[in-house]
């Protein structure tokens, strides 16, 4: 009897152990049989990409390109040409003065001959589809040897400004070191891609020569006056640009333009609030059309 209820311990002990090994097989079972959500996997790290920033004028090299030379009615390129010219890019500024939401650049074209010097601004527009800069054909502000001196150009809201000083018409001054006595700051934009005056009353925006203070002035008696040589640019006031006298453009060959006569316009008087305080000693010009224009060509 001993010996049987010694064995009879014995099968339940060995019972019990395989009813305990089984029970951890099935614990095992139930983890691989875990619900996805329960099991966390590492994705492989999808590869980084970076866009290409838009490019805008402010990358554009203006070294690689042809400049139309307005003054001299030349083409030109950076570097030195075959009479040993020296030409490069000068003074830079950036504002949208078309509204189109690009940068425009009004840029200097510098251009050293011996002992002389000139710089001449133009602005060039961005044609984003392209990406590439486009010249204005009508110089904004010049600067040269015993003349003209720009003195700053600079990119604001929506205009270019030009802080520069001028000589009148045929003056002289007294050595190439002396100042021009006309202060001028003057802000251009584009309206219908010629350049115009945001200052005062409007006007013609680029080179504007002054007059040498003994020109006739004669009574605009309703002609219309247009801040470009294209009716689209707009006309000014008329209540208060009633004044005019004809530029003389025979040394300025870039501002004449067939059945369109530049002039500097004036009001009758200076009155508080007629925006002509805004010009100070600068005479601003406008265009007036002419439908039988019988001007000899200069040349």
């Amino acid at each position: 009897m001993r010996r049987l209820a010694l064995l009879g311990s014995v099968l339940a002990l060995a019972a019990a152990c395989s009813s305990a090994g089984t029970g951890a097989g099935s614990a095992e079972e139930a983890t691989d049989d875990a619900p996805a959500s329960e099991v966390v996997a590492e994705s492989p790290s999808a590869p980084a990409t970076t866009e290409e920033p838009e490019a805008t004028i402010r990358d554009f090299d203006f070294g690689t390109v042809r400049w139309r030379e307005a003054v001299a009615g030349e083409f030109r390129r950076i570097g030195t040409d075959d009479v040993g010219r020296v030409f490069a890019v000068g003074d830079t500024a950036y504002a949208d003065v078309n509204d189109d939401g690009h940068d425009d650049a009004l840029v200097g074209l510098e251009i050293t001959d011996g002992n002389g010097y000139e710089q001449i601004f133009y602005i060039w527009t961005w044609d984003a589809a392209k990406e590439k800069a486009v010249q204005v054909e009508n110089p904004i502000a010049r600067e040269f040897r015993c003349g003209d001196a720009v003195e700053k150009v600079a990119g604001g809201d929506g205009a270019f400004t030009i802080t520069e000083r001028l000589r009148f018409q045929g003056q002289d001054l007294p050595d190439c070191a002396a100042t021009p006595p006309i202060k001028v700051q003057r802000s251009v934009r584009l309206e219908d891609n010629w350049p115009v005056l945001t200052t005062g009353q409007g006007g013609h925006g680029g080179i504007c020569p002054q007059p040498q203070g003994t020109d006739a002035l004669f009574d605009l008696e309703g002609i219309p006056v247009h801040p470009g040589p294209r009716e689209e640019t707009g006309t000014l006031d008329a209540s208060v640009v009633t004044k005019f006298a004809e530029v003389d453009v025979w040394d300025h060959l870039w501002l004449y333009r067939e059945n369109w006569m530049l002039i500097h316009f004036l009001p009758a008087s200076r009155g508080a609030g007629d925006g002509f305080a805004e010009y100070g000693d600068y005479v601003p010009c406008g265009w007036v059309y002419l439908e039988d224009d019988q001007r000899p060509i200069p040349h």
